[in-house]
Parts: C-alpha cells; structure tokens; sequence
C-alpha cells in the first residue's frame, strides 16, 4: 500500500467514529446509536490505524485491549497476526489468523494468509494442506492450484504437484505457465522425454510463437538429442524460412554435434 492509499484510509478511519455519530439523523428518522457501540469500533479503528502506520508494538497492545472484551471479532485476531508477522512473532501470528478462522471459516483470505505465514515457518507441507482445501472450496480459482503445485514441489511431492497443474490446465488451458511449470517438474524427475513432450505441447498449441519451437530445440541439444533438435529446427525453418536462430544452429552446433 502506498502513502497516497495509507492517507485516504486514515482519513476514512479518523471520520468513523464521526459518522457513526451522526447516523441517528440519517433519513429524517432518529436511530440511536449506542455509546458501547461507537466506542467498540474506535478502539478497532485505533488498532488498525496504527498497523497502517507501521506502529506494530503499539497496535499489538490495542488490538489485545480490543479483544479482551471482542473475542469473536475476527478481523481484530486477522490485524494481530499481521503485526505479530511483522515483528516476526510467527507462532503467535499463526495462532491469531487460526482464530480468526475458527470464527469466520468461510473467508478465504484468512486461508490464504494461514498457508503464506505456514511456508514462511518452513511448515510446507502445512501450507499444501491449506491449499488443498482452497481448491476444493475454490476449484474455479486458477492461482490456488498454481500455489499448490509450487508447494507441492517444495514440499519433496512433485508427482502431486503435477497433479494440481494438470487440474489447472483443465481449467485455464495450456499457458506459457503451466507448461513450463510442468516442464521443470519433469526435468528434476530426471523424465527428459516428458520434459520434452510439455515443451512440444506448448509450442503446438501457440504455432505462431516460434520461441517455444526455439525452446523445445534448445532443450535437445542440452540433453544430447540431436536428431531431435534438427526436426525441431528444420521445422522452425518450414514454417519461418527467414529464421535467423535457426538457420545459424543448423550450420553451426547442430552441424558440429552430428560430425563428432
């Protein structure tokens, strides 16, 4: 958030508590707003004004006044576990997002907050659960199975990381993303010709960017397969004649490669 976004929400929270006030005329019909009430939310707004302002200590001690008597009130446990983040109170910060969850279980930005603080902990596998459920919840969302499959990754389980980013391609279709993705899955299982055949899926479906043909290629001549890389380029060259990265790999390291 910028200075400019910062000062527009201080401004909102400085006038709350003034309009809470003043919607006892609102409409020509008196409403009573109770004094519990208006106070409740200025010692909230008190909180969060200072998380804005990067005064964690402080918002800290607020937000835990605030609580003492608001227990339920998750967006003040959310507020919490972000200034106990910042002053790098991880356990404590996990604690409160998980309260947080426990009275509103629906939002998924809690979630996605949970498996972020997670990962940061080094409890990976933690945050895959996380994400697991977001997908079941969310399955129309395509950063979630995005997510998934990068912690899956990290987490030592590449097969079911394979298995997210093949649900996100039913999705979203084939994409530079998810290609590549599965691409360097593939080759850290040391499954060259899968590796390749992600590579060779991409490029068939986008045939008018010739840099994935040019990447498919690239990757042959690194893995030693020669023959291959020359289709590939010849094909290149068939459907771009002028192609200059092309025309110079076919006279010069595929030509080398193929004399030794």
């Amino acid at each position: 958030m910028n200075k400019h976004h910062i000062c527009v929400v201080l401004i909102a929270l400085a006038c709350t508590p003034a309009l809470l006030t003043a919607q006892n005329t609102i409409g020509g019909k008196a409403v009573q707003v109770p004094e519990a009430e208006v106070a409740k939310q200025s010692a909230f707004l008190d909180a969060e004004r200072e998380r804005l302002l990067g005064q964690y200590d402080k918002a800290i001690g607020l937000y835990k006044k605030f609580l003492y008597d608001n227990e339920r009130i998750d967006a003040a446990w959310y507020g919490l576990a972000r200034c106990q983040e910042a002053k790098e109170d991880m356990a404590a910060a996990l604690e409160s997002v998980q309260k947080a969850m426990t009275i509103d279980p629906a939002n998924q930005w809690y979630a996605i907050y949970l498996g972020d603080l997670y990962e940061k902990s080094g409890r990976t596998k933690d945050a895959v659960r996380v994400y697991e459920g977001l997908v079941k919840r969310f399955p129309e969302t395509p950063e979630f199975y995005q997510q998934l499959a990068y912690l899956c990754v990290r987490s030592g389980d590449p097969q079911n990381g394979l298995k997210a980013l093949e649900k996100l391609e039913k999705l979203a279709g084939i994409t530079e993303q998810t290609a590549q993705s599965r691409h360097l899955i593939y080759v850290g299982l040391r499954d060259y010709k899968k590796a390749a055949a992600e590579l060779q899926k991409l490029a068939d479906a986008y045939p008018t960017e010739p840099q994935y043909r040019h990447r498919l290629a690239q990757f042959y001549e690194t893995t030693g397969e020669v023959a291959a890389a020359r289709r590939t380029y010849e094909d290149i060259l068939r459907r771009y004649p002028e192609d200059p990265a092309a025309r110079l790999a076919l006279a010069g390291n595929i030509a080398q490669k193929e004399t030794r």
